[in-house]
C-alpha cells in the first residue's frame, strides 16, 4: 500500500511542476518550488523509514508543508497527501471518518491566492480522498484474505500432523495387536501340543517298559499315545484356522484396495458392492474375478473416459455374478483385444461365460457355476 501511496505522490509531482510552468512566476521561484518540492519527497520516504507512529510521521509532514507554505503558497496543494493518508489506517471505512479527514485538508483552501486555484484544491482533495478510501479498503480487504489464508493454512498443518500421529498411533496399536494375537497363538499351541506331546510320551515310555512284559497292555498304552496325538494335532489344526482369516475376507479387502488405488491415482469414482453367500466362491473363482476387474478398469482408462465404475458380486444359487459396468462412451461396434480374450479364457476354465455389453458405457459381466452346479 505504501507503495501505491508513493506512486501517486510522484504522480502528482509531475503534474504540480507542469501546473508551475503555467503560472506567472519567475525562474527564480519555479526553482525555490522544484527544490522544496524534492526537499518534501525526500523527508516524507525519511520519515516513512522511521520507526515511528503513524500518526506522528503525518504531523511531522503537515508542519513542514505549512511552514514551507507560507512562503511558497502552492505547496498547500501537497497538505492533502499526508491528511488524507489517516483514510488508509482504518480497517472499517466509515463515510463520517471520510468526511472528516477532507474537511481537515480543505482547510488549507484559504492560503491559496485565488478562487480558481482553490476550487481546483477542492477538486484534488475530493478525487486523493476517493482514491485513498478505495485503497485503503482494497488494502484492508486483501490483507484479511491473507490472514485467514494463514489461518487456513496453519489449521491444515495442524490436521495433517494430528493424522500423521493417528496413524503412526494407529500403526503402533495394529503391531501391539499382531504381536499380543501372536504371543497368545504361541502359547495356545505350547499347552495344547505341550500338552498332547507329554501324555503321548509318557504313554509311549509306558509301553516300552512292559512291551515284552505285558504286550497286549503295550498295545493299549501305545494305541493311547496315538489317540493323545491325534487329539493334539487336531486342536492345534483348529487353532489355526479359528485364527486364519477367511478367505472370503482377503479377496474382498484385496479388491477393495486395488479400487481405492485406482480412485487415487486417475480420479474416477468407484462404487463397489456384494452380497449373497461369499463363503461358496472358491479360490479360483476369486482369481478370475479380480484379473477380471484389473483389465476391465484397464480397459475404462483406455477406451471408454468414464467418470465413476460400478462393481457388483452377487452370489446366486447356482452362480457367481461378478458385473463391471462403467458410465462412460459406449460404441455399437466392438472389437475384442488381447485382454477381453484373456478374460474369456479365465472365465472358461472353470465352466463360465464373459458377457460383454457396450451400448450405454462398457459392462463386463462373469458368470462363473459354484461348486454344487459342476458337480
Amino acid at each position: 500500500m505504501v507503495f501505491y501511496k508513493l506512486q501517486f505522490d510522484i504522480y502528482f509531482t509531475l503534474f504540480f511542476l507542469l501546473f508551475l510552468t503555467q503560472q506567472p512566476l519567475s525562474h527564480m521561484q519555479i526553482g525555490y518550488y522544484l527544490v522544496s518540492v524534492l526537499l518534501y519527497l525526500s523527508a516524507a520516504l525519511l520519515i516513512e523509514c522511521l520507526a515511528k507512529p503513524f500518526y506522528w510521521k503525518i504531523t511531522l509532514l503537515v508542519i513542514i508543508l505549512f511552514s514551507a507554505g507560507l512562503a511558497l503558497p502552492y505547496l498547500y496543494f501537497f497538505a492533502p497527501f499526508p491528511l488524507l493518508s489517516l483514510i488508509l489506517e482504518k480497517e472499517v471505512q466509515r463515510l463520517r471518518d471520510t468526511l472528516l479527514y477532507l474537511l481537515l485538508a480543505n482547510s488549507c483552501v484559504f492560503f491559496l491566492p485565488n478562487f480558481t486555484e482553490r476550487l481546483a484544491y477542492v477538486f484534488l482533495t475530493v478525487i486523493l480522498a476517493l482514491f485513498y478510501h478505495l485503497l485503503g479498503r482494497g488494502y484492508h480487504l486483501m490483507k484479511a484474505k491473507e490472514e485467514a489464508n494463514e489461518a487456513l493454512k496453519r489449521h491444515m498443518e495442524e490436521l495433517s500432523q494430528k493424522v500423521e500421529q493417528q496413524k503412526a498411533q494407529f500403526l503402533r496399536e495394529t503391531q501391539l495387536a499382531k504381536l499380543e494375537e501372536r504371543n497368545h497363538l504361541s502359547h495356545q499351541i505350547h499347552d495344547q501340543l505341550g500338552h498332547a506331546l507329554t501324555g503321548g510320551l509318557i504313554q509311549l515310555e509306558a509301553a516300552q517298559a512292559i512291551l515284552y512284559k505285558d504286550p497286549e497292555k503295550a498295545s493299549e498304552l501305545l494305541g493311547n499315545a496315538i489317540v493323545i496325538n491325534k487329539n493334539g494335532i487336531d486342536s492345534i489344526r483348529k487353532t489355526l484356522q479359528a485364527t486364519k482369516p477367511a478367505q472370503e475376507s482377503i479377496a474382498i479387502s484385496q479388491m477393495k484396495a486395488k479400487l481405492e488405488e485406482f480412485e487415487n491415482d486417475y480420479q474416477i469414482r468407484t462404487v463397489f458392492h456384494y452380497e449373497g453367500d461369499l463363503r461358496r466362491v472358491t479360490q479360483a473363482m476369486w482369481y478370475v474375478c479380480y484379473h477380471n476387474l484389473n483389465e476391465a478398469l484397464t480397459n475404462v482408462l483406455k477406451y471408454s473416459k468414464a467418470t465413476r465404475v460400478n462393481i457388483q458380486l452377487t452370489v446366486l444359487n447356482k452362480i457367481v455374478r461378478f458385473k463391471i459396468q462403467d458410465n462412460g462412451l459406449g460404441t455399437a461396434h466392438f472389437e475384442k483385444h488381447l485382454g477381453i480374450i484373456g478374460m474369456e479364457e479365465r472365465t472358461s476354465k472353470l465352466g463360465g461365460n464373459l458377457v460383454i455389453d457396450t451400448r450405454s458405457g462398457f459392462g463386463i459381466v462373469t458368470l462363473l457355476p459354484t461348486e454344487e452346479t459342476t458337480s
